[in-house]
């Protein structure tokens, strides 16, 4: 499974994913906050408060993006 499997694996287990990858996952903020505890998990990560902006966290796509960012790092 890549990363944006893994991604809409998550959100799915929270919220509805968007059909598409790229349209906003539409939660409230107590959802969004699990979410990004999940990811956490799943990639081995630590999500900073400087990590926490809305575009990071908006779509699959975007949080994809920012895993493989820090993965990289």
């Amino acid at each position: 499974m890549d990363t944006r499997d893994t991604v809409r694996a998550i959100v799915a287990e929270l919220a509805t994913v968007p059909d598409d990858d790229e349209s906003p996952i539409d939660v409230e903020s107590l959802v969004r906050i699990q979410i990004i505890e999940a990811v956490e998990d799943a990639f081995d990560l630590i999500v900073s408060a400087d990590d926490l902006t809305p575009e990071r966290f908006a779509s699959v796509a975007s949080i994809a993006a920012f895993v493989e960012e820090k993965n990289d790092a």
